[in-house]
């Protein structure tokens, strides 16, 4: 799914209409339940990106 602008009015906050333009290159991970085991497999797949394990033998 790609959003092209967010119009919020009367929500939270937002008590006037705001208008948010969402740029095309914008990346966005949205979660329901169970956040903090998908941020830590997140962080998991960065470190082991960055330092890969070493072949076994």
């Amino acid at each position: 799914m790609q959003l092209k602008k967010l119009n919020l009015s009367g929500f939270k906050s937002f008590v006037d209409a705001t208008s948010i333009t969402i740029p095309a290159d914008f990346t966005g991970i949205v979660a329901r339940m169970a956040v903090a085991s998908l941020m830590s497999s997140m962080r998991f797949a960065g470190s082991w990106v960055r330092h890969p394990p070493e072949p076994s033998r």
